[in-house]
């Protein structure tokens, strides 16, 4: 076990790695699943009191952003390290400010990370996150390069504005419903989901970025609204067909995965295969998606759907082109089981024939594949699991 304390720029951070593999599970330990048996080896580093997070590739490591801006590497033998430097977010201001509250307790966050290189030691960091402008609360995506030479990551502390949605929150809004997953679209744009922020008349409003998919030009800004109707979007993905995923809460069920197309309109808040929370009426309107793009897949009871990736088969072959979806909430409860696990989605094409639930029992907030093909997923907390296949000759 390995500790590492900071304290840079007035900011304390303390780092737990555990180093390597540390305990490799017995034979009968394995997770067992229905095409692969798996191990997990783990990576904690102190978290922050609020919702959020990401985590990224970044070479063989793992490049980590806490909820309230703060970044880490995860070495590939175990080490954390602290990159100096922080998301810009004027957390201290919001905090400060009274009847700000809602969004400070803990929605406040960074939503996702995306690198992207630009040279063998440079490389472009793009950042979704919440900013609070002294008046009201943007979601923002920002940018800046980290340079890998020297060993240690160094963040540069010159940030770029790319993109603010409208309209701008009242700090005293609860902040939740983010969204805020992205993907690189060609040399010159990214794509980004942006969640409604529980604002319900957004979705379906044109003139607004929230609720929607969002193309957004990487040198002037400029946001192209491509689908609309999204609710609370938790994962993005693009298959090798070019295909894309998207995976969103619903209200009380009816979590969704999506197949994202240009003009879509996928429903909310009009319809849902949810039923609204703390309404128990069922009537012709409740619990159907007629009239809007429907989902290929949805989970209810809801397992609080979260990050989504594409196997590439180089860590786990059986699996190839397999959607992996995590999730965030629910358990198992007698025969029944709900969320704290990942789902293993085989498809044809974009038809899902059958959906395999992997229990992990954790809130699972992000996932990547490594390069090596382990898949890193982070836990609500600052848990780093690598799940990679069983090897039994190393067990023994």
């Amino acid at each position: 076990m390995v500790q590492v304390d900071y304290d840079k720029e007035d900011l304390s951070y303390t780092a737990t790695a555990v180093v390597g593999v540390v305990n490799p599970p017995p034979p009968d330990g394995a997770i067992e699943t229905l095409l692969h048996s798996l191990e997990l080896d783990s990576v904690q580093i102190k978290w922050d009191a609020a919702m959020g997070g990401a985590i990224e590739p970044l070479g063989s490591d793992m490049l980590i952003a806490t909820p309230w801006g703060k970044i880490a590497l995860a070495r590939s033998d175990g080490r954390v390290e602290q990159v100096g430097g922080r998301v810009p977010m004027n957390l201290e201001g919001l905090q400060g400010r009274p009847g700000s509250a809602g969004f400070s307790s803990s929605r406040f966050r960074v939503a996702d990370i995306l690198l992207r290189q630009q040279s063998e030691k440079i490389w472009e960091f793009f950042v979704t996150h919440h900013y609070f402008t002294g008046e009201c609360v943007l979601f923002r995506l920002s940018s800046t390069t980290i340079l890998t030479e020297g060993g240690t990551p160094s963040l540069s502390p010159s940030w770029k504005t790319v993109f603010d949605a409208d309209p701008c929150l009242d700090p005293a809004h609860n902040g939740e419903r983010a969204g805020g997953r992205m993907l690189t679209d060609g040399p010159d744009h990214l794509l980004v989901v942006v969640g409604s922020h529980a604002v319900s008349v957004l979705p379906q409003d044109p003139n607004s970025h929230l609720g929607k998919l969002v193309r957004v030009d990487i040198e002037s800004g400029a946001a192209e609204i491509l689908a609309l109707g999204l609710r609370n979007p938790q994962g993005l993905a693009r298959d090798a067909d070019g295909n894309l995923w998207e995976t969103e809460h619903g209200p009380r069920g009816g979590d969704e995965l999506n197949l994202l197309e240009p003009g879509g309109n996928y429903g909310w808040p009009t319809v849902s295969y949810g039923t609204p929370y703390g309404e128990f009426r069922y009537d012709e309107s409740i619990g159907k998606h007629e009239g809007f793009v429907k989902p290929r897949f949805a989970w209810t009871p809801g397992i609080g759907v979260s990050a989504i990736v594409v196997n590439d088969k180089r860590g786990f072959p059986l699996w190839e082109d397999d959607l992996l979806v995590a999730s965030l909430s629910g358990a198992c409860q007698a025969a029944e089981c709900a969320g704290h696990a990942l789902f293993r989605i085989r498809r044809d094409g974009t038809q899902v024939r059958y959906v395999e639930r992997i229990e992990l029992g954790h809130r699972i907030r992000d996932m990547a594949i490594m390069p090596d093909g382990r898949i890193a997923a982070l836990a609500d907390g600052g848990l780093v699991r690598f799940i990679s296949l069983f090897d039994a000759q190393h067990a023994n």
